[in-house]
């Protein structure tokens, strides 16, 4: 976050919120030099003045509580505008950029990354205003009162301002630690629940609960780890604000003794006292807490950063003639590590993959649809002239394992919201063997997807995933075990439909018979030996 892209949110709006800010101290010590006329008064037995004084106080008091709401407002309307547009730029990057992160680390850069950065940096900055504020017009007062006071606590503000230093490193540490151990949390929470059911059906919660508490407690540490910093800077401020409220009164009380000020500046000096020690410990603690957030913030600045176009431009998957893998090994977090065989892949050729479980089948899937970078080696796009070409990957129809679905309506999940191919999709659904299916419910093709009841088979999401390939008419498609879950009969039916097409297709399947084999190319199978994979060239 960068309070410069936060002003540009909106000028007007970010100007008010500084005013407002400056506005309520400045209203504040007003009071403060009133209560001081007050105490004259009493001490002159005047009670129409000291009326007239507490009326006026009154009327400050009120306007101070409503600017300071209206401050709130303001703030809180330009903070979640300003995280709305980065969580816009974050998904963007996330959307556009082949960079992997599982769903629990984007779930922490869209919530608690931002809350953090909000509550650590924005917010900080806005109290380090506000104390800002309270201190110059504690010295302003202080200064109308006598000199030497002014100079005194001069003194002190300077000292108090070099005491984040003490606490800004091992603060940004802790935030840090906030942030990697949700990331942790979140990723824990997403691998168990998924599998809720089997753990019920097992009687397993009681493991469950014991992984989720080992992950939280560490969680739970680095946020007291951080409160305890926090705690340490504000106990530090606490003494040196005693300090300064002794010396205060000691000059006070000279300076009344001495008649150089009026006795009711001594009604008013915890005032001061107070709301002098308050802007110091907004400031100290603001400078802290935002020097602390600073590895945070460029986290988040690198992820809504800009998307750099590469300069060649892509060119349509229309224009490949040929695919050749070259010499691709992928190497994994375990240590392990394949060397994957070349194959190539001719415009319109319909190829079945198969070969047993950890093979590399849908590794090389991956790595062919541009989702997966191999450790060494390279994938080349050859034109018809066998000139090297640089397709938009992203056009390839690529179909994973597990059916990706959202939670819209079935027509626009085979559409993906384009509504000049929906004209297609009844067409499609009748291909894919999915009428029957759509005719069982009640709104049809408006459906809405359940993603959390599952109105669905899986069958019937494999079908859905199909339509989409299809009607997006890619020329390349990809697809991952996409008819494991159809009955015999209608993946004939769909197989056929999928081979009349002009596109190059790679598929991979474990379950099917002779008879759907026949309606490929030749399929190629996989065999491991050792850390090498091996083709063998079957013929359908």
């Amino acid at each position: 976050m960068k309070i410069k892209d936060f002003w540009h949110v909106n000028p007007l709006i970010f100007i008010s919120t500084i005013i407002v800010q400056l506005l309520v101290p400045a209203l504040s010590l007003l009071t403060v030099q009133v209560g001081i006329y007050q105490v004259d008064a009493i001490q002159q037995v005047n009670l129409p003045k000291f009326l007239k004084l507490t009326a006026l106080n009154f009327v400050l008091l009120a306007v101070s509580y409503i600017v300071e709401y209206l401050f709130d407002y303001l703030l809180a309307k330009q903070k979640e505008r300003y995280k709305l547009i980065l969580r816009g730029k974050i998904i963007k990057r996330l959307c556009y950029t082949k960079q992997e992160y599982s769903i629990a680390q984007i779930q922490n850069f869209l919530t608690n990354d931002l809350i953090q950065s909000e509550e650590n940096y924005l917010d900080a900055f806005m109290s380090l205003i506000g104390g800002l504020g309270y201190v110059v017009s504690a010295l302003i007062l202080l200064f109308s009162i006598h000199w030497t006071m002014l100079v005194v606590i001069s003194l002190m503000v300077i000292i108090s301002l070099l005491l984040p230093k003490l606490t800004e490193k091992p603060l940004q540490k802790a935030i840090m630690a906030i942030s990697d151990n949700n990331k942790k949390y979140l990723d824990t929470i997403s691998k168990w629940l998924t599998g809720i059911e089997e753990l019920q059906r097992y009687f397993s919660g009681s493991h469950l609960f014991a992984v989720l508490s080992k992950s939280s407690r560490k969680l739970e540490r680095a946020n007291v780890k951080e409160a305890g910093i926090k705690q340490c800077l504000k106990v530090v401020n606490e003494i040196a604000a005693q300090f300064m409220l002794l010396v205060l009164y000691a000059v006070t009380g000279y300076l009344i003794v001495s008649k150089q000020i009026a006795f009711g500046v001594i009604s008013v000096v915890s005032d001061l006292k107070y709301y002098l020690s308050s802007g110091i410990e907004w400031i100290t603690e603001a400078r802290g807490a935002m020097a602390g957030a600073s590895s945070l913030n460029r986290q988040i600045e690198n992820l809504a950063s800009p998307i750099v176009k590469p300069e060649e431009s892509n060119s349509d998957l229309e224009e490949v003639d040929e695919i050749v893998t070259d010499n691709l090994q992928i190497a994994f977090p375990n240590g392990e590590s394949i060397q994957l065989p070349n194959i190539k892949v001719k415009p319109g050729q319909k190829i079945l993959l198969t070969g047993e479980s950890g093979v590399g089948k849908s590794t090389l899937l991956k790595i062919l649809a541009g989702e997966l970078r191999p450790s060494s080696g390279r994938v080349i796009y050859r034109g018809k002239k066998g000139t090297l070409t640089h397709p938009d990957l992203s056009k390839i129809g690529y179909l994973p394992q597990d059916a990706i679905l959202f939670p819209v309506s079935i027509n626009d999940n085979i559409t993906m919201f384009d509504d000049r191919i929906a004209p297609l999709v009844p067409t499609l659904v009748k291909d894919m063997q999915l009428q029957q299916d759509v005719d069982k419910q009640k709104l049809s093709l408006q459906t809405i997807i359940d993603l959390n009841k599952l109105n669905i088979s899986g069958g019937q999401r494999q079908k859905i995933v199909l339509a989409r390939a299809l009607i997006h008419q890619s020329k390349i498609i990809l697809i991952d075990e996409g008819t494991s879950a159809i009955d015999a009969q209608a993946t004939i039916k769909v197989l056929q439909k999928i081979m009349k097409t002009n596109a190059s297709v790679v598929f991979i399947a474990h379950n099917l018979n002779q008879e759907m084999k026949k309606l490929f190319d030749y399929e190629l199978r996989l065999v491991k030996s050792n850390n090498k994979i091996k083709k063998l060239i079957l013929s359908a």
